[in-house]
């Protein structure tokens, strides 16, 4: 790993914001350019090695685990729902029982995601869920066409995927 690559990896674990952490490490491509090279490094196996390593490190020292968080999360979840009764200062109760659902959903949104339950899944194709099939042709149509109205879209109604706009221009 490079210089610049073991920055990276220092700066990406202050926010594990990957954009701004390429910028800070000295690299200069801007805009999605920039954020596809952020990507790129943070796919490289020596970037994510190190940085697994120092999360596994800092976990340690920090002495937080997955039971851990799980654990604060529940007590959030059981507070928010008003399953614990709130207590004043000197820690007497209070009689008072706050309910606070986005806080009971956020916990529960975490929980689900640490077990598996929440998995992002992005899929992309054609008709009938067939893959995409686009010829060189109708992309070269396209294009132009996006660059005579800038209204190319995707619809698959042609079985292709791409629908070029059917109203002339006047």
């Amino acid at each position: 790993m490079n210089a610049k690559q073991q920055r990276f990896v220092q700066e990406y674990l202050k926010d594990l914001n990957a954009t701004a952490a390429y910028h800070r490490a000295g690299y200069t491509a801007k805009g999605n350019a920039a954020e596809a090279c952020a990507s790129r490094l943070l796919s490289n196996a020596k970037v994510a090695a190190a940085i697994a390593e120092a999360q596994a490190e800092r976990s340690k020292k920090l002495e937080i685990d997955a039971e851990w968080v799980l654990k604060r999360l529940r007590k959030n979840y059981r507070r928010a729902m008003q399953e614990v009764e709130v207590f004043d200062k000197k820690g007497n109760p209070t009689g008072e029982f706050v309910y606070a659902g986005n806080v009971a959903n956020r916990a529960l949104e975490l929980m689900g995601r640490h077990i598996g339950m929440f998995v992002e899944k992005h899929e992309v194709g054609g008709p009938n869920g067939q893959p995409l099939a686009v010829t060189w042709m109708e992309l070269i149509a396209s294009a132009a066409h996006a660059g005579s109205n800038g209204s190319a879209h995707y619809a698959g109604s042609n079985g292709s995927g791409l629908v070029a706009d059917q109203h002339s221009r006047s």
